[in-house]
């Protein structure tokens, strides 16, 4: 017999959240969820992979919005401004 328990959880894991906001959202709720008595180790585990792949996606995110941020700022650096004395 093959074990299919996983395979929700797997999908699970590897779907992308829509926002950064949702990934915050998501892991709070997977903080209080694993902090709740009489979570199953699996499920525990199950739950600390997909708060893994949120943090990932989490970091990711914002390293790309420093990397803009750092580009506009740079560009405002290069323009000449008239408060500037």
């Amino acid at each position: 017999m093959i074990d299919t328990s996983h395979s929700a959880n797997d999908a699970q894991e590897m779907s992308q959240p829509a926002s950064f906001e949702q990934a915050l959202t998501e892991l709070e709720a997977l903080v209080d969820k694993m902090d709740a008595p009489g979570v199953g180790l699996d499920q525990l585990l199950a739950d600390y992979k997909r708060g893994a792949a949120l943090v990932k996606y989490c970091k990711g995110r914002l390293s790309v919005i420093r990397d803009e941020v750092a580009k506009i700022d740079a560009e405002l650096g290069d323009e000449p401004s008239s408060d500037r004395g």
